[in-house]
C-alpha cells in the first residue's frame, strides 16, 4: 500500500470488525491482494498502487467465501515473495518510483 492509513481505511476495518471478520480471513486477504496488484504492476505500466484499504474488498469476500487449503497460502506467499525480487531487481520500473499520486517516499 502507497498510501498514509486514512480516517476511510479505519472505517473500513471497524465495519470489517463489526462484521465478525475473522482476523485470520484478514490476514490472509493482504497477501493475496497484494500479489494480484504485483502481478498488475508488472504486466502494465499505467496500472496504480494500492492506495486504500478498500482495494482489499474483494480478495477478503474471496476469503471469506471459499475453504482454501493451506498449500494454497504457501503459494500465494511463494509468489509474492517471487514478486518481491522482482521489484528488487528492477528498481527503476518499481511503483514507487512511477511517481503514483498518493504515495510515499
Amino acid at each position: 500500500m502507497q498510501a498514509p492509513f486514512t480516517a476511510a481505511d479505519e472505517r473500513l476495518a471497524a465495519d470489517w470488525h463489526r462484521a465478525d471478520i475473522p482476523l485470520e480471513t484478514v490476514r490472509q486477504t493482504l497477501p493475496r491482494g497484494c500479489l494480484r496488484k504485483s502481478f498488475a504492476l508488472i504486466d502494465r505500466r499505467d496500472a496504480q498502487p494500492i492506495a486504500s484499504l478498500r482495494y482489499f474488498e474483494g480478495p477478503q469476500e474471496e476469503a471469506r467465501g471459499g475453504s482454501f487449503p493451506t498449500a494454497y497460502w504457501q503459494h500465494v506467499e511463494s509468489h509474492l515473495e517471487r514478486c518481491k525480487q522482482h521489484w528488487r531487481t528492477q528498481p527503476a520500473t518499481a511503483p514507487s518510483r512511477r511517481g503514483h499520486p498518493g504515495e510515499r517516499p
